[in-house]
């Protein structure tokens, strides 16, 4: 890269304080931005989003490329890494380092066509700058086949919601996370395999749950499956949900 990339922690796959925000704006203008938000959410499916600096803004893992902003009369699509852009309808404003934007007005008729282009550009833009993202899978017993009781005072799905969380950690580290969560039974190793049969992954973290000794049989089996499905990926272990972004840091 031809200079350090920016960027913001905390960024989440559907922020509910961006809709807050837009909801909070339902106004002419506010709707206008609300619709290319929309746009620039559309772009992929690997797009991520926070409220930074006090507007909502888009990202591929940690790094920014778009936002917009609502002023009293108008509204600002913007682009973190404007400069780098083509722009052949001179839509582009600001006189900055790096950043551009294009303003647009209620009543005033805009060139849809060519800023969805821009939006496209500033996501293959970012694309191109970041490292090539790693591919995990993640490996664990499915709460809902375990007794609620274990999990007491928390319910199953209190426990399923924190294990997507910690997940997102990974997300944010810049990694895509596939999550795979079997029961005890007999269909597990198909589900596993089925996993690496339609990917590559990178690394295959295996959670605590698939390691108790009471499952001791099925975790060798699942352990000589990725070894034998995935023999490039590492491999990686947490003791809880809660450091599974540790546990894959450690390998890749």
């Amino acid at each position: 890269m031809a200079r350090g990339l920016l960027t913001f922690s905390g960024s989440l796959s559907r922020d509910p304080a961006v809709d807050a925000w837009f909801d909070a704006r339902a106004n002419e203008v506010g709707s206008m931005a609300r619709r290319w938000f929309a746009r620039i959410r559309e772009c992929g499916s690997d797009v991520r989003e926070l409220v930074h600096d006090g507007f909502p803004t888009a990202c591929v893992g940690n790094a920014p490329f778009a936002y917009t902003n609502v002023f009293n009369s108008h509204v600002n699509v913007g682009f973190f890494h404007g400069d780098a852009l083509a722009d052949p309808g001179g839509l582009l404003q600001g006189s900055g380092k790096f950043m551009r934007h294009v303003t647009l007005r209620p009543g005033v008729a805009a060139d849809d066509a060519l800023l969805e282009a821009l939006i496209a550009a500033a996501y293959q833009d970012i694309k191109a700058r970041l490292p090539v993202a790693k591919w995990v899978l993640a490996l664990g017993l499915d709460p809902a086949a375990v007794d609620p009781a274990t999990f007491q005072p928390f319910t199953t799905a209190q426990v399923t919601a924190f294990i997507e969380t910690q997940l997102e950690r990974i997300r944010q580290l810049g990694h895509e996370v596939q999550s795979c969560l079997v029961d005890l039974g007999a269909t597990a190793e198909g589900v596993v395999a089925r996993q690496l049969e339609a990917k590559s992954f990178d690394c295959v973290l295996i959670g605590a749950g698939l390691r108790a000794p009471e499952g001791l049989l099925l975790f060798e089996k699942l352990l000589n499956l990725v070894h034998e499905r995935a023999p490039r990926a590492r491999i990686c272990f947490n003791t809880s949900p809660a450091d599974s972004a540790e546990a894959v840091q450690r390998w890749i």
